[in-house]
């Protein structure tokens, strides 16, 4: 019966989740544009660059985007988004900025794209980071 089974019980240093250090990323959480959706574009040392034209790190094809309109750059350790004179401005969590330190979870709109940025230690990136593999690596 049922009611001989007896629950394990399992010591707290058991339950810890892997430490893996995943990489501090911006993923698109919306897009006018279905292939956009969920594509992640990692950060790092050098300045991430997002605008409409092509010589740009991260390219949105929308009216509503600058030919250069914002950039992620890294300071010590932490990320700030700059907006770059664009037209029709950069927002942070639905806020107007021009110069902001980014904290896990905050929402970046670039024209119509929303982008969340998710930092290394944080267990949603790491599942992005899971997904992603899951992607290219075939079967």
């Amino acid at each position: 019966m049922d009611s001989d089974i007896k629950t394990r019980v399992t010591p707290l240093d058991e339950l810890k989740l892997p430490n893996k250090q995943g990489h501090d990323c911006l993923v698109v959480i919306y897009s006018s544009d279905a292939r956009q959706l969920g594509k992640r574009h990692l950060l790092g040392s050098q300045p991430v660059l997002l605008g409409r034209g092509s010589d740009n790190t991260i390219v949105l094809e929308n009216d509503s985007v600058s030919r250069r309109h914002c950039k992620v750059e890294r300071r010590g350790a932490a990320y700030h988004v700059v907006d770059l004179q664009s037209t029709n401005g950069t927002y942070v969590n639905d806020q107007l900025v021009t110069d902001f330190q980014l904290r896990r979870g905050d929402q970046v709109k670039v024209g119509d794209t929303i982008f969340k940025f998710l930092s290394g230690s944080d267990m949603e990136a790491q599942y992005h980071e899971t997904i992603y593999r899951m992607t290219i690596i075939d079967g």
